[in-house]
């Protein structure tokens, strides 16, 4: 098994990035991390995908104007990693938890896809400066709370059936998926604080845009979350 690495400092690709801990409930870390989760160390890393395990970059999707998701990143920088998906699954159904190797500092690398949110745009290639909807979304909120909510509970199941000490998972939902940061916090505390993730000593929450991990920190203290003294 890797060696559990915790972050005791913000990385430095992002000097005087957000960086909190927090003590469960349930017993251990929870860490919000403000990086790249290319740059995780530790045990599993978790990503969102899309159904096809794509991994496409596209400069021009709306939900990533100018930037890549985790996902496309992850398949830049580990080359033949659609290939080694697709020998296991040509698609994945929502919320489904597909396992890979992982990044050169990462043992397990794990594979989730969820619906958009039914006040996403189309994630379509298309001008940055264009917003409106141009088709509905497959699925009702409730139904897309639903899978999210079994997407953050297969991960973490997943990665605690792996023997991970330490887990990373991206702010699932709020990249081109469209999802308000404040229902993907609220579900995704729900899920890491609940009593079955003591198997896992240390996660982390990590994204690079600082605003999303504050609202994750604000809904903090409704699940029980003490400041833990690093």
């Amino acid at each position: 098994m890797a060696a559990m690495v915790l972050w005791s400092k913000a990385p430095k690709s992002f000097p005087g990035a957000l960086h909190r801990s927090f003590r469960r409930p349930s017993g251990g870390i929870l860490c919000f991390a403000q990086g790249d989760v290319v740059n995780f160390c530790g045990d599993a890393l978790a990503v969102s995908t899309s159904q096809a395990l794509e991994g496409i970059e596209r400069a021009d999707w709306w939900g990533f104007a100018g930037r890549a998701s985790a996902d496309a990143a992850l398949h830049m920088k580990m080359k033949g990693l659609a290939e080694e998906c697709r020998k296991q699954r040509t698609q994945l159904d929502f919320a489904e938890v597909l396992v890979t190797r992982g990044p050169s500092q990462v043992q397990h690398l794990l594979h989730t896809a969820i619906p958009s949110h039914p006040a996403s745009r189309d994630p379509a290639s298309m001008p940055a400066n264009v917003g409106s909807p141009l088709r509905p979304s497959m699925v009702d909120i409730e139904t897309a709370e639903y899978f999210l909510h079994k997407a953050f509970t297969g991960l973490l199941e997943a990665a605690a059936d792996l023997g991970a000490k330490s887990f990373c998972c991206p702010s699932i939902g709020c990249g081109c998926r469209a999802f308000p940061v404040e229902t993907v916090a609220r579900i995704g505390l729900g899920v890491f604080t609940s009593p079955p993730n003591a198997e896992i000593p240390y996660i982390e929450i990590r994204c690079t845009q600082r605003e999303v991990l504050e609202t994750w920190i604000e809904k903090t203290s409704e699940f029980g979350l003490e400041r833990a003294g690093f």
